[in-house]
This record gives C-alpha cells, structure tokens and sequence, in this order.
C-alpha cells in the first residue's frame, strides 16, 4: 500500500486562438454548447471530445480580448492515464500558440488522517505559515443533498492572496457531495486502500494573479533591447551610461510545463515551492524533490541539493495514446 498519490484535480490554460481551425479531426470533436452560462465572458462554449469521450471544454474568443481563449479540463479527465498526452496532442494538432496554465489544482491524498494531524500540530503551534496566511476550518451542519453530517474542511489562506490550501475529508466529499466516484477508484488502483477515508491536501494556484503580482522594475537598452539590467545594477552606473537605459515593468512568467501533469515528482516539487506552510508536518515525500527554478523569479529559490528538471519530447507519443481508447 502506498503511502499518497499525487495528482492534478483542476487545470485551466489560456492561449492565443490566432491559428486555430475548429474542424474535426485526430479523434477530437467540437460540440457547441447552447446553453452557454459563459456567455457573459466568452463569445462561445465548445465541448470537445476524443475518441468519443468528453475532454475539456473550450471557452471561445473572450469579448474583451477576442484573440484570446481558454481551455478547461473536465475533471474525469484529469482520472485517465496520459491525459497530458491528449492534451499535448490537441494542442500541436490545432496549432495552439503562447498557451498558458492559468489554473492549477495540486492535490496530495492519503489514507493518514491529516486533519487530525493538522490540528495537533497547529495547538502545539507547530504549524508555521508565511507573514500574512491564516488557517480556519469551515464546519457544515450538513449536506444539503443528503443531510449526512460533514467532517471540517480546513484552509489556509491569505487575503487576495493567489495561493490557497484546502485539507479535507475527500472520501465523505465524493460519497455524500461530489457523488465523483471514479476519483475514489483511481486512488484505489494506485495503491491507497477503500476500507479507509481518503484525506486530501489541496493546492490551488491562480497563476494569472500570481504572474499580474509578480511584476517588478528592470532596465532595458534603448538600443539593445536584449540588454536588461536589475535596478540595483543601473542604480550603480554612471549618469551618462543610465540614460542608454529605460526602466521596463516585467513579470515573472510562472511557465508550468504541462508535458509532466502526471508526473508525481515535478507535481509534488510545485506544490514544495509553492507551499505557504510546513507541509512536511502532513505529508513526507517517498522521493527527493527536484529543484523547480522559474524564470525572473524575485524571492530566492529554496536552496536544495536536487536534481534539476529533465526534458522529454512527448511527440513521439502521440500515435500512442489511441490505444488507451481501443
């Protein structure tokens, strides 16, 4: 018996829908929606399928920026083998450009009783979490569908803040809420055992605020534009040598590499270098965890000694993935 499973419940991209062509083709299908409840956002709703199976939704041409779309993964597709592999696939089939994830859910679950745990350790005020996140637990009276009673769900959040943690009973969730019983089966096939509740630590990631919180000034060469210095180090030149310089408003990109979204590892090492709280008071890694560096990044990276991140070319793959659909 394994002691969690990682794995992604929610995941949401943005991308430029320039030299996209919505026709039918490689398995996917396009299926405008109706009753399209994103009307108000989006120009149109379009539920796409592969291979028959309903995979994400694509959120067409926002009316404030039409050159820009979304796409949203249904969560039983987040419950497949090699989801990212059909993902991928979609994307360089219809020519998808300057994609971004604009939402990440990370969800660590296990059969340890972490909210009981959490408890402990935060009245032994053993629990630390960054200047400003708090943590509080939302206690229902109960389900309004089946009128069961609950077990707390506890948070850990900051105001306006783009990271949040969410610790809950996920078995009581499925069976007296969600009614998402595959998500119970895929733990259970993955070495977590039925006989005993699931409890979940969540993640979830509002990378466009974080990116749009990120920003900072740098200077950059009117001349040459690739020439970028910090402001630390244009405050040290010469008078005659900062005029060569205009100060720029950069963000950091936060670039979440989709390819490895069901890869435990490199989920568990975001959800390590994001984390506003010692974690490890809940959950210990099997493994070590990888170094995960971003580009322009402000705060200093966590100092570990740790294997750096490895690249695979899925496209090979991609002929492969029918097979899980045969």
């Amino acid at each position: 018996m394994t002691n969690y499973v990682i794995n992604i419940d929610k995941l949401k991209l943005i991308f430029n829908n320039e030299n996209i062509e919505l026709k039918d083709k490689g398995g996917f299908e396009f299926i405008t929606q109706t009753d399209n409840k994103y009307s108000i956002t989006h120009q149109k709703n379009i539920l796409v399928r592969y291979r028959g199976n309903d995979f994400c939704f694509l959120l067409h041409k926002d009316k404030l920026r039409p050159d820009s779309s979304k796409i949203s993964l249904l969560n039983q597709s987040l419950y497949i083998d090699d989801f990212n592999l059909i993902l991928t696939k979609f994307i360089s089939l219809f020519n998808i450009t300057d994609y971004k994830t604009s939402t990440l859910e990370i969800s660590i679950n296990t059969n340890k009783k972490i909210t009981r745990n959490y408890y402990q350790h935060y009245f032994n005020k053993k629990i630390i979490c960054e200047k400003g996140f708090e943590s509080y637990s939302y206690v229902p009276t109960e389900n309004r569908f089946t009128n069961i009673v609950l077990n707390d769900t506890i948070y850990i959040k900051k105001n306006k803040s783009p990271i949040e943690i969410r610790i809950e009973n996920k078995t009581n969730e499925i069976k007296h809420h969600s009614m998402k019983h595959y998500i119970l089966n895929y733990y259970n096939q993955r070495g977590l055992t039925l006989e005993k509740d699931i409890y979940r630590l969540e993640m979830k990631i509002d990378l466009v605020s974080l990116r749009r919180s990120s920003r900072y000034s740098q200077y950059q060469n009117n001349l040459e534009f690739w020439d970028i210095i910090s402001s630390n180090k244009h405050s040290k030149l010469t008078y005659l040598e900062q005029g060569k310089y205009s100060k720029v408003s950069i963000s950091n990109p936060y670039e979440i590499d989709i390819h490895r979204m069901n890869d435990e590892l490199y989920l568990g090492s975001l959800f390590d270098y994001f984390s506003p709280f010692n974690y490890e008071k809940l959950i210990k890694f099997n493994t070590q965890i990888e170094n995960i560096k971003f580009e322009n990044r402000i705060t200093k990276t966590k100092t570990r000694n740790l294997k750096s991140n490895s690249k695979y070319d899925f496209n090979k793959e991609f002929d492969d993935i029918d097979d899980i659909f045969e």
